[in-house]
């Protein structure tokens, strides 16, 4: 008999740490989905992986459409150069400069202006 309250503990226990984690992470994508802010992340390639909703927002490219593309491909040619560079060393020095200004084609090939920071 213990063995089985033992174990209806553990699973009530796993139940609500998964809650919980479920919870941190709906607020968390509310957060993110709510600021003024493009928000993304990107692999070793430099294709997109995730994209808030600003990114739809302020650029009007799909989230979805745009996942899996390089970044490179929505920056302004004269730019990416300065863009690489910028990701490389800062991703290398902790006291590296981690603001630029960059171009970026939104949906209807207008550039607008950006101010891209990296965090680690």
């Amino acid at each position: 008999m213990k063995n089985k309250d033992q174990n209806e503990l553990n699973i009530l226990t796993q139940y609500s740490l998964v809650e919980a984690l479920n919870t941190s992470e709906n607020k968390y994508k509310q957060f993110l989905n709510s600021v003024q802010a493009i928000v993304f992340e990107y692999d070793n390639h430099g294709s997109l992986l995730f994209l808030n909703k600003s990114w739809t927002d302020l650029l009007g490219h799909s989230i979805k459409e745009s996942q899996g593309i390089p970044l490179v491909d929505f920056i302004y040619e004269p730019d990416k150069a300065n863009v690489i560079d910028f990701i490389n060393n800062s991703l290398k020095k902790s006291e590296y400069e981690k603001r630029l200004e960059v171009r970026l084609y939104n949906n209807k090939n207008e550039l607008l202006w950006f101010e891209l920071s990296v965090r680690q």
